[in-house]
């Protein structure tokens, strides 16, 4: 089941709003130019398309997470396919925040340069896949004072 947690850029300690029915998730997400696919994915037209793999820290060893400037990148325009295991995505801007969990199967389209951060879930190897019109959107850039510092992502 996918999950979630919208946060309002003055507060990214508590979520404004929890979403748990996959149709209010994606009118949320639709609102903010994203979309979201749970089940069989149509074939895109990306002729680009990287792998990425990680392993979450047993939920023992996890301390309270607050996103930094070393893990949160922008990237270009890319679908984000979940091929194996379950992550949370904490995407925003200026005005917004949000975390959405995502496990296997999942697949979100997300527009050019917002910031984004991939956490692993306790405990479990995942492995998503980026798929893009060309090489270079699927590129992680590094941010300076992105809107996501300080963010403490609901544990979903």
């Amino acid at each position: 089941m996918s999950i979630l947690a919208v946060y309002e850029s003055s507060d990214l300690r508590c979520p404004r709003r929890v979403l748990t029915h996959v149709e209010d998730i994606r009118r949320a997400l639709d609102a903010l130019g994203l979309s979201l696919a749970t089940d069989a994915v149509e074939a895109s037209a990306a002729v680009a398309s990287r792998t990425h793999d990680a392993h979450g820290l047993p939920a023992y060893q996890q301390v309270e997470e607050q996103l930094t400037e070393d893990n949160i990148f922008s990237c270009g325009a890319v679908e984000r396919q979940v091929l194996a295991g379950q992550l949370r995505l904490c995407l925003g801007r200026a005005d917004w925040a949000l975390v959405v969990a995502l496990r296997a199967g999942d697949c979100i389209r997300l527009p050019h340069g917002l910031e984004q951060c991939i956490l692993p879930a306790a405990g479990v190897a995942c492995c998503w896949k980026d798929s893009a019109a060309d090489e270079s959107a699927l590129i992680y850039h590094p941010l300076e004072a992105p809107a996501l510092a300080g963010l403490l992502p609901l544990d979903i």
